[in-house]
Formats: structure tokens, C-alpha cells, sequence
């Protein structure tokens, strides 16, 4: 068990409301509540397909981690990253 890391185990936006900024805003959310919470890493999966999501994760500063075991559906998934740290780790440039 990591206790320094968060995982979303699920974000979606229904079909007829997306393109209005609510993936944007619920990543927001579960973000500062994963901040508040002190946890200075987090993880999401994502279809391999999703390029709409991976571009908004990119945005917030996740990168490509790895391909994932699951599947989400009948796709394959991948994990992706990001680092909480304001300021790198000892050792880490």
C-alpha cells in the first residue's frame, strides 16, 4: 500500500455534456481534495483510444506511465502519472 499515492479510479462525462468543461472541472476537484489530503503523487487509467482525456491529462501535467494489466471494456488501459511535489524530491531532477 502507497499511502503517498492517489489513484482516480474513474472519471467520465455523459456524452451530451461534454465539450462544456466538465471533465476539466471534476479533474479539478478530485485533484485539490487528493492535495488536501497530502497525497503527493496520483494515477488514473485511461483507454488507449482516449485522446480527448489523455490531452486534458497532459494538460494538468500526468504523463504516460505505462500500459495497464485491465481492460476498461474491451480496450486496453494505460496509467498515467503525476508528481504533487512543488519541488522535486531529494534525487530527482
Amino acid at each position: 500500500l502507497n499511502l503517498a499515492r492517489a489513484r482516480i479510479n474513474g472519471l467520465a462525462v455523459r456524452e451530451e455534456s461534454r465539450g462544456k468543461g466538465n471533465a476539466r472541472a471534476l479533474l479539478e476537484f478530485a485533484l485539490g481534495f487528493i492535495r488536501e489530503q497530502g497525497f503527493k503523487e496520483a494515477t488514473l487509467l485511461v483507454r488507449k483510444s482516449n485522446e480527448a482525456a489523455k490531452k486534458l491529462y497532459e494538460e494538468f501535467g500526468f504523463r504516460f506511465m505505462r500500459p495497464h494489466a485491465i481492460k476498461l471494456g474491451d480496450e486496453q488501459a494505460e496509467e498515467w502519472y503525476l508528481s504533487l511535489f512543488e519541488e522535486p524530491p531529494c534525487g530527482v531532477a
